[in-house]
Order: structure tokens, then sequence, then C-alpha cells
């Protein structure tokens, strides 16, 4: 299924995402997560945010600012790809790029609508191309809410196989332990406006031979134009027999827990070029954050993850798959991997995940990402299997959290994949009995870290004038001035010396029973 060609525009967006991090005292960073097309044009150099109280509707108010989000690092190309290893640019027109772009400001107590818009969306299969593009998250901060966006964990997948089952995980891990409901939402071409989706395969009838004569059409209740129930072609069965075959699209399932997807892309053009939009599909995420305030459940938070999906032929090769359980440490049997583990605050736990390939002769590479993930570690436990164990910091509220896992075999030009998602139940937290907003508090950003790490720690009851930073032998390395602030949290800055060596550095203040574990890596 093609479309039509289009006018000359450029078309380097793939997706992204847009999140924040409480800084203190209405502090934000925020970053834009931003994957772009290696056949287009160079990554930018920045990008405008524009922060609005009263969403698409309202009229501007005097609350209303913008910021500049700043390329922090280099770009990462992706790692699907495995005919292409270095960053975008000829020769490698095949791949994608990651990029972050990042920016601070001071969002005061309201509802807040954050966004960047780009125009730069390319043509498509499931959707009207040649459109502007809109990254978005919302953010409710009143009554002294502090608040963190979730953060997708996983990697965006760029190509999924023709005629192959394929399984994808959106998992978001939130630091505060917020219940997290995800949906399959339109893509956004601008603030309140939905993207069009386009026609199915099954719209009209379709003409399969004229010797014999023989017709496909879509059995009742079949889809007839995208959506986001149906966001790309799925493989059709057929019924009956010629001269007239009714045919039924396989479901695209979409977990509302997770953020998973399973689908089984059945169309292919193999003339499709990215002029055209010929094989590739725009899907949207949106992760909604409830929090408990007292009997009830309040919405503070939203975000919205966009990715493009590239058909590709993958010949005779075959996606790895996970196990159905996994086999958590100290107990006698598997479990569901569906299953929640439980672990309690202070302590770890170990979950062992396997997978297999079908197709002799191929090594498989499992990954758990651990962006932002406090207290999270990976070791390969033999041919196919990894261990991950977590430790989650007396910091972290109770909730549930999520972490993604990936299987890639080394398939060449194009990886296969699967993913699955571990949930972990924290409970017993020290601090489960404080409020939200102190109990967010604690953590670090990035951690692991390299040159510098950022961390906000409660104020204690007696004010201290420093923060300690101590060695795992106890030893003060650091003394950190504490910021000035009326609010109930100190964020801080720590640039150790770098002759200091890498490993695990405590954070707190003197005689405070709160802190932060900091883990420098090497250079």
């Amino acid at each position: 299924m093609g479309l039509s060609a289009a006018p000359a525009r450029a078309s380097h967006d793939l997706g992204g995402d847009l999140r924040y991090e409480s800084l203190g005292n209405n502090r934000y960073r925020v970053t834009l997560r931003h994957f772009r097309d290696c056949s287009g044009i160079a990554a930018a150099a920045s990008f405008t945010l524009n922060a609005r109280v009263n969403g698409c509707a309202g009229a501007p108010d005097p609350l209303d600012r913008t910021a500049t989000l700043v390329l922090e690092g280099q770009g990462i190309p992706g790692p699907q790809n495995c005919a292409v290893t270095s960053i975008c640019g000829s020769p490698n027109p095949g791949n994608y790029e990651e990029n972050n772009y990042v920016g601070t400001l001071t969002l005061p107590a309201a509802q807040w609508t954050l966004s960047v818009d780009q125009n730069v969306r390319g043509p498509l299969a499931n959707i009207v191309g040649n459109t502007d593009m809109r990254f978005e998250a919302t953010l409710d901060n009143r009554n002294g809410v502090a608040n963190n966006s979730p953060n997708f964990g996983s990697l965006p997948i760029n190509y999924v196989g023709w005629k192959l089952n394929s399984r994808v995980s959106i998992g978001a891990f939130d630091i505060d332990g917020d219940s997290l409901v995800f949906s399959s939402v339109a893509p956004l071409n601008s603030c309140g406006v939905a993207a069009t989706y386009l026609p199915t395969p099954l719209a009209n009838p379709l003409l399969v031979s004229s010797t014999p004569a023989c017709v496909l059409m879509a059995a009742a209740g079949q889809p007839t134009a995208f959506s986001p129930a149906y966001p790309i072609a799925t493989r059709l069965d057929t019924a009956d027999s010629c001269p007239l075959l009714r045919a039924t699209a396989r479901p695209f399932a979409f977990n509302v827990a997770t953020g998973g997807m399973t689908f089984n892309a059945g169309m292919y053009d193999p003339n499709g070029t990215r002029s055209t939009g010929d094989n590739r599909y725009a899907v949207a995420v949106q992760v909604q954050e409830y929090r408990r305030v007292g009997s009830g459940y309040r919405l503070i938070g939203t975000a919205r993850r966009e990715m493009m999906l590239t058909v590709v032929n993958c010949g005779p090769n075959v996606y790895p798959r996970f196990a159905a359980t996994v086999q958590v440490a100290g107990q006698p049997a598997p479990q569901p991997a569906t299953q929640a583990v439980a672990v309690r605050s202070g302590s770890s736990v170990s979950v062992t995940v396997s997978a297999t390939d079908d197709n002799a002769g191929q090594v498989l590479a499992l990954t758990a990402n651990r962006q932002s993930v406090p207290g999270l570690s990976e070791r390969a436990s033999g041919p196919g299997a990894l261990t991950v164990t977590f430790a989650p910091p007396a910091t972290l509220p109770d909730g549930l959290y999520y972490v993604p896992v990936q299987a890639d075999d080394n398939a060449c030009p194009i990886k296969g994949f699967d993913t699955q998602t571990l949930v972990f139940r924290v409970y017993g937290s020290p601090l489960a009995s404080r409020s939200r907003a102190q109990s967010a508090a604690a953590w670090a950003y990035p951690n692991p870290f390299g040159a510098s790490v950022r961390f906000t720690l409660a104020r204690p009851a007696r004010p201290a004038a420093a923060v300690l930073v101590l060695d795992r032998l106890g030893r003060v390395v650091a003394r950190l001035p504490v910021p000035p602030g009326p609010g109930p949290d100190a964020s801080l800055t720590w640039t150790p010396d770098p002759a200091l060596p890498a490993g695990l550095y405590l954070a707190r203040f003197p005689d405070a029973p709160q802190a932060v574990r900091l883990l420098r890596q090497a250079p």
C-alpha cells in the first residue's frame, strides 16, 4: 500500500518524546529525545519549548513561557541496522539517530502543557504525511506537587519484519511510583489536532486475478481505515473461495498496563521508498500518571512517544522469542513473565530471563535498558539468558516499576528482535508515609554518571550548611553548599575531581538518615 507523490519537503523526523524532571522549587529540566532519519538534513542545534497553562483551546496567559532546548552530547546511532555502525551521514542513509535536547525553566503551580512543534513529518502509509509533528507532555503541579514524567526506557524499534510476529515494549519507568495507564493514540500534527488516518488495504475490493476471476473483500467488521487501535497493516487470513474471498486482518494487540504492542505486519512493497511513504507507519503511545491524593487518584501528568515502524523483508530470518516464564532467585519454580516481581525497598531481587532463536548459528544479545532506573544492574548468565537485579533504594516510593528487556539476533543487515517488560512491585518503603512531593525528592540523574550528577535530597528538620558526599568506606570526599530556598527539597550538582576514582558514593545531610546513591563511571 503506497501513497501518491507529495510536494518536496524535509522529512527527517521519525519520532521522539518529551519528558521533564523536577529540580525543586518549581524548576524543571525538560528533555526532547528526538529520532531523525539519516537520509534527512543534519541534526538541529536547538528546539523551542512552549509551556502553556490553558492548553490548546484557551487564550494566551501571562504565565505562558518558552525555553530553548539545546543539543546535548553526541548523536546515538540506532542499533538495529547492523550494517551501519557510525553516526548519521554519508554513506549511512539507512539508519536513524537519537539526539537529546535539554533546557530548564520555572513552572509555577498550574496545569501545564509542554510542547515542541516541528514541520518535517514525511510521507507515511497510515496517516496523511507531509505535515507538522508535535511532541507533547502535560504537568499538573498545583498544591505543591513535585512530579517527574515517566521515562520511556525502550529503544524505538525502527524496523519490523514482514509476516513475522513482532512484539514491541514501550514500558516507561516512573521514579515517583505513580500509577501508569498506557494507550495507543493518534500522532499529533499540532496543538489539539490529531493526524488524519488513511484507508487500509481492506477499504476497497482487491482484484486478485482476472483469469479465473477472483476478488478479495473485507469480512464483516474489518478495519477499513487506520486508527490508534489499528495503526499498521497486519497479515490477512482468507476464507471462502474464488470468485469471492473474505479477508480478516490479524489483530493489533495493545497492553494498557505496559504499553506493549503485538502484531504481524502484513503489507510490504519491495519498491517502496521514503518519498512515497510505503512500508512506513507512525505509531504513538501516551502514558497517564495517576497519584493517590486523599481518598482518590489525581491525573498529574502525561507523556507521549511517537515512533516510526518500517516494514522490511527479513527473508529466511525469524525473530527470537523470550520464554513465557522467568526465574526469580530464591523461588523453587519459574513464574509467568507477565507477573509482577515483589521486592522490599532497601533489599534486592534477581530475575533471569531467557530467549531462543530458531535460526541455526545465530547469537542473541539480551539487554535491559537502564535509563533513569536506580538500583538496576544486569549480567549475562548463559547463552540467551540475562539476569536482571533490582535493588530499589529507600528513596523509591512504593509502586509498580517497568523495565523493558530486549533480545536481538545478529542477522544482517537488519537485526531481529523481541521485547519483554519486567514489572517490579516495590513495597515497604520507609518513606511510604511521607507526602509524595517529599518522597520523590531524593533521586539522581544521570545515574550512573560521568563528569557530573544532579541530585535532590529532602531538607532535614535541623538546617545544615553542607551536604556530605562519602565513598564506600564512609570517608567524606566532598562538602557541597546547600542552596537557599523555602521548599522541602535541596537540589545540588556534584562535579567530582577528575582524579576521584569510579565507584559508589553516598550523598546525605549530616546526621540525616536519607541518602542518595551516586554511581560514577570510569571515563
